[in-house]
């Protein structure tokens, strides 16, 4: 009998490891930064303001991938990389011809709400997410070292097509 009862509690136990491993994952997985939810938020903050949504592309998409990776791996935040490289050149680079364009950046953020938010809230990178002369719009997510620590990169391009 009591080999009966010591078998159920580490079968509870191990049922209570089992199941906050994974809803911890769950929850992890909930509060990424994902490109298409960035996008989306931006284009309702728009929205809201009669702006026109921006339309996705995948040359803007390349230069903030680009753009983050680059961030993540030599562990800066800066619209200027070590090497100075200007967020015009990563568009460039990706072959994208443009005659309006504009970049908002953010680090250590866990999900794509706060990202938006948290741009909105700076008269800077709300201008960025309103301005009207931008018709598209990339947008590239990397994890990587920052201060010491783990951190997500977000980078927000956006611009006008060269006529």
């Amino acid at each position: 009998m009591k080999k009966l009862g010591l078998a159920l509690i580490l079968i509870v136990l191990a049922g209570g490891l089992i199941k906050v491993v994974v809803l911890s994952k769950f929850d992890m997985d909930l509060a990424a930064v994902l490109p298409a939810v960035v996008a989306a938020l931006t284009n309702d903050a728009r929205r809201v303001n009669n702006e026109a949504s921006l339309t996705g592309n995948a040359l803007l998409d390349k230069a903030a991938q680009a753009k983050a990776n680059d961030m993540a791996t030599k562990g800066y935040f800066s619209h200027v990389s070590p090497d100075g490289t200007l967020p015009w050149q990563w568009i460039s680079r990706a072959g994208y011809r443009y005659e309006y364009a504009g970049e908002n950046l953010a680090v250590n953020f866990e999900d794509s709400d706060r990202v938006v938010n948290a741009w909105l809230a700076s008269p800077t990178h709300r201008f960025n997410i309103l301005r009207p002369q931008y018709t598209e719009i990339g947008i590239g997510t990397a994890t990587g070292i920052y201060n010491g620590r783990q951190a997500t990169f977000v980078v927000q391009m956006f611009a006008n097509p060269a006529k």
